[in-house]
């Protein structure tokens, strides 16, 4: 390597550090910058000119003095790139537009025909997609990335799915060969639940937790984990997939998880049993054969104490809380993150989760709904294509 390449690598890794203190603490002068991160005035000066030459900084008026001049204010120039994000996992499938800052620009809501996504579904979100680039006129230069947030496990050398129940004929799909193609930009597709752990550890409060799991608990089950402040794949990229653990208690035929502890699986065997021994009820919501109740009508009897739905809830929170202590004691985790539509249900299930995980725990563990609920996974996207923004900018 020669002198004058190490001269480089040290005047790129400046300026980045530059941008993420001014990114961190907001705006900032020269001489705050200067003694923040510990670097002479005239190279702060130097790379600071740089920066406003690319226009990734910009001069924003004057800043407070005690004596002498007043200082020049720095600030960076959020939308000098757009980030574009999709998040699959969701129904409607939202499509969103973030600057350098991660703050939202704009989003829009495409409907999920059915269970399964389909070809029509992701040619529906090209299409919104498009409709927010134009709408506020972002041309191909200026689109950074564009992160997915999507389900299923797929393969990250070749961005074909192994695995993806919802998305119809999913071994020929790539969305990165589909995404890229389209908008000639570099695009990055992960799994939901992982990107939404990384969501809730940057965006939910919970940057002081070293390990965690954030479990989707809506209609089926599935986990993100963030071990040592990264997410933990695997060795196959399922880690996380809790839904197959076995879980089975007296009295029921199923096994695993995801067939008993799922709001599927407990709206079911509500309707199953009262649909055998107060029908009434089921009659009362005009639910017909072959159909279940849903969460709002759930919420209801539990609101009114049913007793075999809030039997049936009790069961549910009993399965949890083993599978959660399991979880807890086998990954040493501190925090536990519930998302999803059961997580809504705090006092009646998540409350005695906690209960029930910390009453049989060596150590206490943080059990807490979702601050980010349905925005995880988007938020997440987000936060994963802009960790080295401006690694990427400033070298370019």
């Amino acid at each position: 390597m020669t002198v004058a390449s190490d001269r480089k690598d040290v005047r790129i890794n400046n300026q980045i550090l530059i941008l993420e203190t001014i990114k961190k603490f907001g705006r900032m002068s020269r001489a705050e910058v200067s003694k923040a991160i510990h670097l002479s005035a005239p190279s702060v000066s130097t790379n600071v000119d740089k920066l406003l030459e690319l226009g990734l900084l910009r001069e924003v008026g004057e800043g407070k003095s005690a004596t002498g001049r007043k200082p020049i204010m720095l600030e960076i120039v959020e939308d000098y790139r757009v980030v574009a994000a999709v998040d699959l996992s969701s129904d409607p499938v939202v499509v969103a537009l973030s600057d350098l800052h991660g703050n939202l620009i704009d989003q829009c809501l495409v409907m999920v025909n059915g269970d399964v996504i389909t070809q029509d579904t992701f040619q529906s979100t090209i299409y919104a997609l498009h409709t927010l680039l134009r709408r506020h006129r972002v041309t191909t230069d200026k689109l950074y990335k564009i992160g997915i947030a999507a389900p299923g496990v797929i393969d990250e050398e070749t961005g074909f799915y192994i695995n993806a129940p919802r998305i119809a004929n999913y071994r020929s799909v790539n969305l990165r060969k589909m995404f890229s193609e389209e908008f000639a930009a570099e695009v990055v597709v992960k799994n939901d639940t992982n990107l939404a752990a990384l969501g809730e550890w940057h965006h939910g409060g919970l940057e002081d937790s070293r390990n965690l799991i954030y479990i989707l608990a809506d209609s089926g089950i599935g986990a993100g984990l963030m071990l040592n402040n990264h997410v933990y794949h695997g060795s196959h990229g399922t880690a996380g997939d809790i839904g197959y653990l076995l879980a089975s208690f007296a009295g029921c035929d199923d096994q695993l998880f995801d067939s008993i502890g799922s709001g599927y699986a407990i709206l079911k065997a509500a309707t199953k049993e009262l649909r055998e021994k107060e029908p009434e009820v089921l009659a009362s919501f005009a639910v017909p054969e072959g159909k279940h109740l849903d969460f709002v009508q759930f919420r209801k009897l539990l609101d009114a104490r049913n007793v075999i739905c809030c039997e049936i809830l009790k069961q549910a929170v009993a399965v949890w809380g083993k599978v959660l202590t399991n979880i807890c004691v086998l990954l040493d985790l501190d925090t536990v993150v519930v998302g999803g539509r059961l997580a809504y249900w705090e006092d009646e299930f998540l409350s005695p989760v906690c209960a029930f995980v910390n009453t049989n725990m060596p150590f206490r563990v943080k059990i807490v709904p979702s601050k980010l609920d349905g925005n995880a996974a988007l938020t997440g996207a987000v936060s994963t294509i802009l960790e080295d923004v401006f690694s990427n900018l400033v070298s370019d």
